[in-house]
């Protein structure tokens, strides 16, 4: 019963450290302060990451509120090729600290949320969402 024990809490043990992080990249775009989640590690792939943002920012300036006092963090969802983009948008007085390094903050309902359709180039309504302090 002790070696099953132990086998299960060696088991345990490398699977809580097995488990990734996900990491975050800072990025100013357009004048606009934000994070994405960094999906591909090569120079390719994060500068295609970029100009998908930065097309979402031009295009996000085009219309009447542009949400600049938000700051953003954007997800990008589709596989192998990102088909959307979700951006979270925090207000910036909560934020705490200098967001280069982390976001310090509470939970709140006062984030919003806007999906970018990659291949249309169509932005959403912001919806409201809560927003965790997971970064």
């Amino acid at each position: 019963m002790r070696k099953i024990i132990f086998v299960f809490l060696l088991l345990f043990t490398f699977v809580m450290k097995g488990q990734k992080i996900d990491h975050y990249k800072y990025v100013s775009i357009c004048h606009q302060d934000g994070m994405y989640r960094i999906l591909d590690n090569s120079k390719e792939g994060k500068q295609a990451y970029v100009s998908y943002i930065k097309d979402f920012e031009m295009k996000l300036a085009q219309t009447k509120d542009n949400f600049s006092t938000y700051y953003r963090v954007y997800y990008f969802y589709g596989k192998p090729k990102p088909t959307e983009l979700y951006i979270t948008l925090i207000p910036k007085n909560i934020i705490k600290q200098d967001v280069k390094q982390e976001i310090a903050m509470f939970p709140t309902k006062k984030g919003l949320e806007i999906r970018y359709d990659l291949e249309t180039k169509e932005i959403s309504k912001p919806r409201p969402h809560i927003v965790l302090p997971d970064l």
